[in-house]
């Protein structure tokens, strides 16, 4: 919890001048599951997510930066109860098009993948807990679709990748979309 305060000053102190007229931008909440695979306590675990993407009008990209965060609970190999909740931020550029009301996108960057993984006493092994993490890229691609005055309705796909460590840091993150852009229709 204590990591994501920065992370929320981080977005406003990005958000209010980024909103501000010559600038184009759009804060949207991803609501879907992250696709991990494998033998993991939770193949599917719900991913809840904020993205702001912000710029200048003449910019041909815009700076994106992401906030994401799942968890699952399930037995291990072992039969032990375990918990884990992963969590990524990440920053990049995205490129969005206008073709008519549709509005889709591709963007790339660099993000931080964290771990927290607690395991109750049972089975064969005590209670423990830790956490890893790492960096790596991530690519997104997505679109939406205005509601109204600055709200859109879309989806998206982000992928971001340590599964080399561990199966649950990363994966493919599918998500329904809500959000607001700027600036509006009049």
């Amino acid at each position: 919890m204590t990591r994501s305060v920065p992370l929320a000053i981080f977005f406003v102190v990005l958000i209010s001048p980024a909103a501000s007229s010559g600038s184009t931008g759009n804060v949207s909440l991803t609501f879907g599951p992250k696709l991990v695979g494998g033998d993991w306590i939770e193949a599917r675990p719900p991913c809840i997510g904020v993205d702001l993407m912000c710029g200048a009008n003449s910019w041909p990209v815009l700076l994106n930066a992401y906030a994401s965060g799942s968890w699952g609970k399930g037995p291990n190999s072992v039969w032990d109860e375990v918990s884990e909740s992963t969590y990524e931020t990440g920053i990049g550029m995205t490129r969005i098009w206008n073709i008519r009301s549709f509005r889709p996108r591709i963007g790339a960057g660099i993000a931080h993948l964290s771990r927290r993984t607690h395991i109750l006493p049972g089975g064969e092994s005590g209670e423990s807990r830790f956490e890893d993490a790492g960096t790596r890229l991530w690519i997104v691609g997505g679109g939406s679709w205005p509601v109204g005055s600055g709200a859109n309705l879309g989806a998206t796909v982000r992928f971001s990748e340590l599964r080399h460590m561990y199966p649950s840091l990363g994966g493919t993150h599918l998500g329904l979309t809500l959000g607001w852009g700027w600036p509006t229709a009049p």
